[in-house]
């Protein structure tokens, strides 16, 4: 199965149901209707030591080393200190399949402008709209978007598409990567636990 990256906040996002689509670049679709892809996340891998697991109970071997347990980092950075556990820390886009607790199944897939973006999809993509009170008597109270990034940090705007910028842009490491002509790929998909005998 292919796996999916998402940056944290978007991943969390997704987890409570506020993201339901996600838009990327690219000349021909990557994933199509029906489509499985496992949510990669950071994660610890642990064994135990002096232990011979069985191969059903593998997650992932490096030479005679075989991981059976995963601690997920987007819940818990504590590193392990028992004596009788061996660990490897794994970043998100190394994180093996079989280590995966959620994936998603892509129910739409569509070609798209950027610029042609509508509310209702910049709230699938996991933007918030909320009343915004005024700060001093120059400004009137109203709706503004807004973007929940990692470390509390929060990006807002009365313009949708500014947000998704700022995100879109965030996503690619601070590159400016939002231009309203660009063509991007939208996929509605559904979030749901990692079934293990799920086939594609």
């Amino acid at each position: 199965m292919v796996g999916a990256l998402f940056i944290y906040p978007m991943f969390q996002a997704a987890r409570q149901g506020l993201k339901t689509e996600t838009r990327r670049f690219g000349d021909k679709p990557a994933w199509k209707i029906g489509q499985r892809l496992y949510i990669k996340e950071p994660v610890i891998l642990m064994g135990e030591v002096g232990k011979t697991p069985k191969e059903k109970d593998v997650i992932w071997q490096k030479g005679e080393l075989k991981y059976t347990r995963v601690q997920y980092l987007y819940d818990d950075q504590a590193l392990p200190h028992s004596p009788d556990v061996f660990w490897t820390k794994k970043q998100k886009l190394f994180c093996p399949e079989k280590a995966a607790r959620y994936m998603i199944q892509i129910t739409n897939v569509k070609r798209q402008r950027l610029g042609d973006m509508q509310d209702f999809e910049y709230r699938a993509e996991g933007l918030q709209q909320h009343f915004a009170v005024a700060l001093d008597d120059r400004s009137a109270p109203g709706k503004e978007w807004r973007v929940e990034m990692a470390n509390d940090l929060m990006f807002s705007d009365s313009d949708p598409a500014k947000v998704y910028e700022y995100l879109l842009n965030a996503t690619a490491g601070g590159k400016k990567v939002y231009n309203p002509d660009a063509l991007v790929w939208a996929y509605k998909f559904m979030w749901m636990p990692y079934e293990r005998k799920a086939k594609i």
